[in-house]
């Protein structure tokens, strides 16, 4: 399950600081990018999350760490449940849109990798490998 680190160490913080300052402003760029409003440079949002990233790391750098904590912590908390959706809705279409279809042909050509079909007329299913190595031969790995 997912662990939110909801009281990072200072050096977490300390990049969490630096990389906000162009960050916030960038994700504020692709939200209205999805929206219909393109790349609107001078958008409100867009100047508004400029200056709570340089608010926030001026104040960092000055000793007062509590607004880049809060920051770090709401997005954090809004990131948790996209990444745990998206991770699980990518893992569903991997297994039924990859690995559904492989398995579904090598059923209809009656492939049997692992050799599990049972062979009547088979008095073991036991697999001879030959004789056993010697323990010198572990250490020639070439």
């Amino acid at each position: 399950m997912f662990k939110l680190d909801l009281d990072p160490p200072k050096r977490q913080l300390q990049q969490f600081a630096f990389i906000a300052v162009v960050g916030l402003p960038l994700i504020a760029l692709v939200v209205l990018r999805f929206c219909g409003l393109g790349w609107a440079f001078g958008h409100p949002a867009v100047l508004i999350a400029l200056g709570v990233g340089v608010l926030q790391l001026v104040l960092f750098l000055a000793g007062f760490r509590p607004l880049t904590r809060a920051v770090y912590v709401v997005l954090m908390i809004v990131a948790l449940p996209i990444g745990f959706v998206l991770s699980h809705v990518l893992m569903a279409v991997i297994f039924y849109l990859v690995m559904t279809p492989i398995g579904l042909v090598f059923r209809l050509i009656g492939r049997d990798a692992m050799g599990r079909k049972p062979d009547p007329k088979a008095r073991s299913y036991w697999h001879d490998r030959g004789p056993a190595r010697s323990p010198a031969s572990y250490f020639k790995l070439y």
